[in-house]
């Protein structure tokens, strides 16, 4: 009897949990969906395009879910088409496989931010999806994509672009988590939409895209359009900020209006970055040929 019941009980935290996922996560056709319209200000771009196009979009999205979404012994074949595509250096799956863990929790090793740094703590293996393997799978194959040099990834340096470019993608991921959240209740360790107070040792979403998309268009900083961009994004950033340092922060009341800011800054990157992508000569080059 007693077998029994902590098998049940075991089955119902195991469907609890499965059914927490769904409603606090997009499926890999909704992230990519997501980042064709940043990327391109369309969901169907890709439909159009020739076979070489859309095998280097795919690219990106298979690359994008490795970094940011591979757990347990999925990814086998995501990694086997980027070796096809000639992408270089690339890992094993064992050497970044999030194995050991529920689904759910594999955000606590891979959202954390960019550059988080993963320590040991409590004597425990903090960096179980050893991130920094995970970060050079997506450089490398953003690099393939547009060969940003023969200088690019030489020693293991990254140029600032290519990071850039990785980086947003990765954001453009982590905003789409954030859009599928239904409750104020924090159940991970995502690096969060907003924080009260925001800077380079402690950022939010809103600082890291602005930070690195003023690396990634660094060119066009005299543009209108970027102009525009830039002040639309701080003035979101303000009132976002601004909803979390109200006594309580994020709570039943104010989170509907805070998940707004989520949906308002994935459509603010929908109109804006396609047009500034338009007149990077390395985006260009791949897929409107200069």
């Amino acid at each position: 009897m007693t077998k029994r019941i902590v098998s049940f009980a075991i089955v119902v935290i195991l469907v609890i949990s499965t059914l927490s996922i769904r409603v606090y996560a997009f499926d890999a056709d909704e992230h990519d969906s997501y980042l064709e319209q940043v990327l391109f200000g369309t969901c169907d771009f890709k439909d159009s395009q020739t076979e070489s196009i859309k095998e280097k979009i795919q690219m990106l999205e298979y690359a994008s879910y490795l970094a940011v979404d591979q757990c347990g012994s999925k990814g086998a074949d995501e990694l086997k088409f980027l070796k096809k595509q000639k992408v270089k250096n690339l890992p094993q799956l064992e050497e970044f496989a999030l194995t050991d863990i529920f689904f759910g929790n594999h955000r606590n090793y891979t959202h954390r931010g960019w550059n988080y740094v993963y320590t040991i703590q409590k004597g425990e293996k903090h960096d179980k999806a050893n991130w920094q393997v995970r970060k050079k799978l997506l450089c490398s194959t953003v690099n393939k994509v547009f060969d940003f040099g023969l200088g690019n990834e030489l020693f293991g340096k990254v140029c600032g672009q290519c990071n850039s470019f990785s980086a947003l993608i990765y954001y453009v991921h982590i905003l789409g988590d954030h859009i599928a959240s239904d409750s104020y209740k924090v159940n991970d360790l995502t690096i969060p939409l907003a924080r009260e107070h925001a800077y380079e040792d402690n950022p939010d979403v809103f600082w890291e895209i602005k930070t690195y998309c003023e690396i990634l268009f660094s060119s066009q900083k005299n543009s209108a359009t970027y102009s525009s961009f830039m002040q639309e994004l701080d003035n979101m950033a303000i009132q976002a900020r601004s909803l979390v340092a109200v006594r309580g922060g994020i709570n039943e009341a104010n989170f509907e209006q805070y998940h707004d800011y989520s949906k308002g800054l994935m459509d603010l990157l929908i109109d804006y970055v396609p047009l500034l992508l338009e007149n990077e000569n390395f985006f260009k080059a791949e897929f409107y040929f200069m």
